[in-house]
């Protein structure tokens, strides 16, 4: 019986261990079951909570934005007149930035003028210089040594004083009065200077100057005007200084007419040959102003290089006349009859600019 009984006991104690062993169990799936749910729950709990929050948050950023958005716009409001100033400074500063640089390249293109002026008056003198020509002249000044014939005569009644026997063997008695005529003809080296003025395209105005740098000696011939025989023989010296002042009509630049004043100052001394027994010294001075007419030629201006030629022919009617003669100290000649006939002819050539 006990046997039994305690199997019975035994079976229970199996069967409770078994049992409890099955509660164990099913608690512990009860607990796993319930961990589950729990955690089911909890998960659910937290996606609802989180998406409850991201609903807030997403809501609570809609809100912000649109406020931001609302914000920016009533900013964008606000500063639209601004704007609208800013694009109309924007639009005065670009005018102005035109303007200044409008001012700028004017002032650019001045002083580039500028800068071109001397280039251009240098191409300009350059052209004028380049089309000047033989027909082309201005105003100029020389100087020159030269060489000037003299020949020089004289008419005039003598009285002989004693008989005389003339070169030619003529026999004048004293008393006797003869009309006389004496010429020489002698060459004086002499310096000379000047200049031409340019008046206008139709007139000039010209100044000479010369001067005898040493007389010659040359023979003087008293000539009888009856029968053109020697009477006498002197020997003679002549120097000049003479100065004229002339007007040039420019029938051409070359070919010119012309009208002035000149004056001069000669000095003639004659004296016996030397052979002779005596030497009597006469001299002779005489101031004399002529108005003049006359023609010039120039073959081409001073300032083309190479030779050129000036040719000069002038006379004259004497509008002023004083002579004197130690022989008749007392006494004056002041007749104004007579003409005056000059020619010259000068050859220059440039050396460089300006001579």
């Amino acid at each position: 019986m006990k046997l039994t009984k305690g199997l019975i006991v035994g079976s229970l104690m199996c069967s409770l261990a078994l049992a409890a062993t099955d509660t164990t169990t099913t608690n512990d799936n009860i607990v796993e079951e319930m961990s589950n749910g729990n955690e089911n729950i909890e998960q659910q709990v937290v996606k609802e909570d989180s998406s409850d929050t991201i609903k807030e948050n997403n809501q609570e950023e809609k809100q912000i934005v649109n406020k931001e958005n609302s914000d920016i716009k009533n900013k964008e409001q606000e500063e639209k007149p601004d704007v609208k100033e800013n694009s109309d400074i924007v639009k005065e500063n670009k005018q102005e930035k035109k303007q200044i640089i409008v001012a700028e390249n004017n002032k650019q293109k001045i002083i580039k003028k500028e800068d071109k002026k001397p280039n251009n008056l240098k191409k300009e003198v350059e052209e004028k210089l380049s089309r000047r020509t033989v027909d082309s002249f201005d105003g100029y000044s020389y100087f020159a040594v030269g060489v000037e014939n003299f020949r020089y005569s004289e008419k005039f009644l003598y009285t002989f004083h004693n008989a005389y026997t003339s070169v030619d063997n003529k026999t004048y008695i004293k008393g006797e009065q003869v009309a006389v005529k004496s010429k020489i003809d002698t060459y004086n080296p002499v310096y000379m200077s000047g200049n031409l003025i340019k008046i206008n395209d139709n007139f000039d105005f010209s100044m000479d100057f010369a001067s005898t740098l040493k007389p010659n000696v040359t023979t003087e011939q008293w000539l009888d005007r009856g029968d053109d025989s020697v009477i006498v023989e002197n020997k003679a010296t002549i120097m000049s200084n003479s100065m004229k002042f002339l007007f040039h009509y420019k029938l051409s630049n070359k070919h010119r007419l012309t009208t002035g004043l000149s004056y001069s100052l000669n000095i003639f001394k004659r004296f016996n040959d030397a052979d002779a027994t005596t030497t009597e010294l006469v001299e002779e001075t005489s101031a004399s102003a002529i108005w003049n007419f006359g023609y010039w030629f120039e073959n081409k201006s001073a300032s083309v290089d190479g030779f050129r030629i000036k040719y000069e022919l002038t006379g004259g009617l004497p509008i002023y006349q004083n002579v004197k003669n130690t022989a008749a100290p007392d006494l004056t000649f002041t007749n104004k009859k007579g003409f005056n006939f000059d020619t010259s002819l000068y050859l220059g050539y440039k050396v460089y600019k300006g001579v």
